[in-house]
């Protein structure tokens, strides 16, 4: 299973940095207010039903 994570989905705080951090001044500049293409995709393994009950 796969989840994809985008500028949007980062908390305002999180957002800023990563703009600081790559010299833009806002969404737009880098293209980041489309949420076109995933920041990054987190990969988890889900193995079978893992209700105990």
């Amino acid at each position: 299973m796969s989840i994809d994570f985008y500028f949007s989905d980062l908390t305002p705080t999180a957002q800023r940095r990563l703009l600081e951090a790559q010299g833009l001044s806002c969404a737009e500049d880098g293209n980041y207010d489309l949420d076109i293409v995933p920041l990054f995709t987190l990969d988890i393994e889900v193995e079978g039903n893992q209700n105990n009950g």
